[in-house]
């Protein structure tokens, strides 16, 4: 190597666009670098369908997020024409934000759903009950494979 100092910054393809890494590219764009230089690992061999990890990953940390039918805007939609808001509830006022956590299969199943943070027993377990009735979600996504991917997600409960 001769007297040019180098500078590796390894960004991965699912955090390219992370807004951190959009501001540093921004920032090193504007360094008079000489013509910057790209290394492919020669070795690097993408995972075979066989070893990707048969265990449940956190919605962030897949290529391809699990997603409702129709996106997020369907699930809201969905949830809007669903829930049935418990009588005592509405009664005595009560509302509020109910936190869950499920697991997202390979099929797109919604399974192991459970209350992370409730409001009362009746609110907690309606939001249970609309969200085991959702339709299928499309599946996450890793190396180009469907995974199980655990996905959390708050339910709101107002008396409008």
């Amino acid at each position: 190597m001769n007297d040019e100092q180098m500078l590796l910054i390894v960004i991965t393809k699912e955090n390219k666009n992370k807004p951190e890494n959009l501001a540093l590219r921004e920032k090193l764009s504007k360094i008079n670098f000489a013509t910057p230089r790209f290394a492919v690992d020669p070795n690097f061999k993408k995972p075979s369908k066989d070893s990707i990890p048969n265990g449940t990953f956190d919605f962030v940390s897949v290529e391809k997020q699990p997603e409702f039918p129709g996106g997020l805007k369907a699930f809201y939609q969905y949830l809007g024409q669903n829930i049935k808001y418990p009588k005592e509830a509405a009664k005595n006022k009560i509302y509020g934000r109910v936190f869950l956590s499920f697991t997202v299969e390979k099929n797109g199943e919604l399974t192991d759903i459970k209350v992370t943070r409730g409001v009362s027993r009746d609110i907690d377990a309606e939001a249970v009950r609309v969200i085991s009735e959702s339709p299928n979600w499309s599946p996450g996504i890793q190396f180009g494979v469907p995974v199980r991917v655990r996905y959390n997600i708050n339910v709101n409960f107002n008396l409008n």
